[in-house]
């Protein structure tokens, strides 16, 4: 990559990081005429000396690398406004696009890498975590479900931890409550 990547999402301060890109990016800009008054005398004099891949494979790490850190930007967002904040709190709609948006970032940066970062596997790994389970998610979100009615689902569901009025998202997860759909849905 043209940047360097950090190989966590605790260490990525994207910010700074886009800020990187962006000088970087006006440093190619600053040569791009005369790489292109280059290839001209190059085209009329009929040689090619140098076609400037190496310079194209720069531009694509950058859009790689600006994705993937608008990526990690969004999750730290989610992650903080919904994911480590009371679950009575969330806004669920937007929670959800949150959510949906990411995964087609996310899938298109998988698509397009040749190989794997650990920046992107870590993040694909947390969104995973949370994706698949957003229809339990809505449904609890939506189901205005008493401190009673939680006792009932965890125990229901053979789990022991405690429900509490200040229950975040991230506890619900660990849990293991999400994977039971069905138990949710009929509460």
């Amino acid at each position: 990559m043209a940047s360097s990547q950090p190989s966590s999402i605790a260490d990525t301060e994207t910010e700074r990081l886009k800020g990187d890109i962006q000088q970087i990016r006006a440093k190619v800009r600053k040569i791009d005429p005369e790489i292109k008054t280059y290839l001209h005398y190059q085209k009329v004099l009929g040689v090619n000396y140098c076609d400037f891949k190496s310079l194209h494979e720069v531009n694509e790490a950058l859009n790689f690398d600006e994705k993937l850190f608008t990526a990690v930007s969004k999750w730290q967002l989610l992650e903080a406004t919904s994911i480590k904040s009371p679950f009575s709190s969330i806004d669920i709609d937007h929670f959800s696009k949150s959510v949906k948006s990411l995964q087609e970032d996310l899938n298109d940066l998988n698509s397009v890498t040749r190989l794997p970062t650990p920046l992107l596997s870590e993040l694909t790994m947390k969104l995973n975590s949370v994706a698949p389970y957003l229809d339990q998610i809505q449904l609890l979100a939506t189901s205005n479900m008493q401190q009673r009615h939680w006792q009932a689902l965890l125990e229901d569901c053979g789990i022991t931890s405690g429900y509490h009025s200040g229950i975040k998202l991230d506890e619900i997860i660990s849990m293991g409550l999400l994977s039971n759909k069905d138990r949710i849905a009929s509460e």
